[in-house]
């Protein structure tokens, strides 16, 4: 006998499957699943305690943007049945049926030592191995790794890299031409012993987002954009900006923006540091400057939001 039990939220509705003689799913289980997945929910997570298959076309009709499977594996028809409106399809075991698969994001485990990127995906994130081979296709656009190392070939249209959680590195031909990489951001210690021997290898780097010291800013020359989650930054003088860098969200300890920007004029956005200026009189004196205003009382910045608000007016008519 198999029960299926559901919490449903606005946004959110789960569906726990509890096998007690089979671990496939027959008609009638099939009915039931399909009768849930059509609710209109952004995520949809379908779970059991134990491995289960699902057999049949049970996901024509589903109505989520994601769908998450814990322990649950699709046959061949299932994965077919899974359409294109689910942008995003995440799985925490192997899927031997991927291939079917038209989501455009795929979150997958995997404990091979080698992967084929679905024909459909354009966003791939990988999970659960120390040592693997992706075998891309051109239409992959982002790839993120939560753990050890990866290699990736045949992948000639990479356009961002992140690496996450337990990730060390990610090696490829696209390290001479990609332009956006994500390292880390949630981890706040001992990760630049591997980033300054990572950094070297980008040959064309133009966004970074992750931990910066002094020794990073010198390792991204040619860099236009760093995001950086640390509220500040010390031992850094603006003499470690790069030239080209343009965007600018983060602060250095001790420096108001308005002295970076006096000392690096190439800078288009930055993030605010208090200055001893009125604010309406700070506006006047760098109109064509976006101001990154996090952490600040939102009804304290209205000068600055209003002429945020302009520029990117005046960007999206351009």
């Amino acid at each position: 006998m198999i029960t299926i039990g559901d919490r449903i939220t606005k946004n959110y509705l789960l569906i726990t499957i509890t096998p007690y003689y089979n671990d496939i799913s027959d008609k009638g289980l099939n009915e039931q699943i399909r009768s849930h997945v059509i609710q209109e929910r952004r995520h949809i997570k379908i779970t059991s305690a134990d491995k289960f298959i699902i057999s049949g076309k049970v996901f024509d009709e589903c109505n989520c943007d994601l769908l998450e499977l814990e322990n649950i594996m699709l046959l061949d028809d299932a994965m077919e049945s899974v359409p294109e409106t689910v942008t995003c399809f995440s799985s925490n075991i192997f899927q031997p049926q991927l291939n079917s698969l038209k989501s455009p994001k795929l979150i997958i485990s995997c404990n091979d030592d080698h992967f084929n990127v679905p024909p459909g995906v354009r966003d791939l994130a990988i999970k659960g191995n120390d040592n693997i081979t992706v075998y891309c296709h051109d239409n992959l656009e982002r790839f993120v790794l939560h753990d050890g190392t990866a290699i990736l070939t045949n992948c000639n249209n990479l356009q961002q890299l992140a690496l996450k959680d337990n990730a060390h590195y990610v090696y490829g031909e696209f390290l001479d031409y990609i332009g956006h990489l994500e390292y880390k951001c949630e981890i706040a210690s001992n990760v630049f012993t591997e980033l300054y021997e990572y950094l070297p290898m980008f040959k064309n780097l133009r966004e970074y987002v992750g931990r910066i010291d002094k020794r990073t800013l010198n390792l991204l020359p040619f860099v236009r954009k760093i995001d950086s989650v640390c509220v500040s930054h010390k031992n850094m003088t603006t003499d470690d900006i790069p030239d080209s860098l343009e965007d600018m969200r983060f602060c250095i300890e001790g420096v108001p923006c308005n002295d970076v920007l006096d000392e690096k004029p190439n800078i288009k956005r930055i993030k605010y540091t208090r200055q001893h200026l009125e604010l309406d009189a700070f506006v006047e004196k760098y109109p064509n400057v976006y101001f990154y205003t996090d952490g600040y009382h939102q009804s304290l910045m209205k000068p600055i939001i209003y002429n945020n608000k302009k520029l990117v007016t005046l960007l999206e008519l351009c």
